[in-house]
């Protein structure tokens, strides 16, 4: 084979990858966008952080384990037969306390490990959000649940005038994939004690 050719399919497996990690983050991106779009009269995340903190249970073989204050509502979210056709399933959990605090985690089962791209993932869904909002800004590095290797992101943004801080966690296991990711205000101590808080108490049973 000349080098030519194998620079050639080089390039080709690349591409491949990040349109597969492209791909990965529109979706998770498509999950979180509606966050903001949800008008209610919020409680002050310094009543949230003050309630009885309780165990959460998300999936199974493994189980995602983590404390929060709050429960979070499961999404009835029909998918796109293109997307539908790659998962064997998927599972979306959100709380959101108007602008002040979002609780959002995703759990992907899919079909082909293979095509999983945890780094890509990651990328893609930080690329797209920093085309939605201003002064977008992140730090990107490893994290560890129970010795599961995964991503965690850091960041903060501006929308209508407002700056939010965010964290974001994509930890995979086989062909499963998990998303967790936690928005309030950036000059909130309350949510970024929650924050704080939930991203500490994470683990895998």
């Amino acid at each position: 084979m000349s080098t030519s050719t194998r620079s050639t399919k080089a390039k080709g497996h690349k591409k491949s990858r990040m349109l597969r990690g492209v791909l990965l983050g529109l979706f998770f991106l498509l999950c979180c966008l509606l966050l903001f779009n949800k008008l209610t009269e919020p409680n002050s995340t310094e009543e949230i952080a003050q309630r009885q903190w309780k165990k959460v249970q998300i999936g199974n073989a493994p189980t995602l384990l983590f404390l929060s204050p709050v429960d979070l509502e499961k999404a009835n979210k029909p998918l796109e037969e293109d997307i539908g056709q790659m998962l064997n399933s998927f599972e979306s959990y959100t709380f959101q306390e108007g602008n002040n605090l979002t609780i959002k985690v995703n759990l992907v089962d899919y079909k082909n490990s293979s095509k999983l791209d945890l780094e890509g993932a990651a990328s893609g869904w930080t690329n797209e959000l920093s085309n939605e909002y201003e002064d977008f800004k992140f730090s990107h590095q490893p994290f560890f649940i129970s010795g599961r290797k995964g991503v965690k992101e850091l960041g903060a943004f501006r929308k209508d005038n407002e700056a939010f801080a965010f964290a974001n966690i994509f930890v995979m296991e086989a062909n499963k994939i998990w998303q967790v990711t936690i928005i309030h205000k950036q000059q909130d101590s309350n949510g970024a004690f929650i924050k704080n808080k939930v991203l500490g108490s994470l683990s895998f049973l």
